[in-house]
């Protein structure tokens, strides 16, 4: 029995491994909104890489760098900037947040803002989105 369950642990720790070494080189982000973005994916480990995200429109930090997990075939990551969130009102940038989540097969997913920081007349921790993106691989 004992012997039974390991295996099985086995295989999933593989399928997930297979997913990451999969998710890794350089991608086109493409934003439902017209917002892109080069994204270059490098492994930190099971379940885990990094992406850089450069070659910006539409985002107010034109490079940030984000750590993404994989759980249950489905990718995140949550990247906290201190110019991230854009007032209509006056044009001035402030902290917050972007909340990454996609799909390891399809890799298309949703972005959702977070205002970290009372800004143009919103509360803390208010959320915009979320905003549908997809991922071409541009290897």
């Amino acid at each position: 029995m004992t012997m039974v369950v390991f295996l099985a642990g086995a295989t999933v720790g593989l399928a997930g491994r297979a997913a990451a070494d999969e998710f890794l080189g350089v991608y086109r982000f493409q934003g439902a909104n017209g917002d892109t973005s080069k994204w270059t994916v490098v492994p930190c480990g099971l379940g885990c890489v990094n992406v850089g995200v450069t070659d910006t429109s539409g985002f107010v930090d034109d490079r940030f760098i984000g750590q993404a997990h994989l759980e249950n075939g489905q990718w995140s990551m949550t990247v906290d900037l201190l110019a991230a969130v854009q007032c209509d009102l006056n044009q001035r940038t402030y902290p917050g947040r972007f909340e990454y989540a996609w799909d390891s097969v399809a890799m298309s997913g949703t972005v959702v803002t977070v205002e970290t920081f009372p800004n143009c007349g919103t509360p803390v921790m208010t959320r915009s989105g979320p905003r549908p993106f997809i991922l071409t691989n541009d290897n």
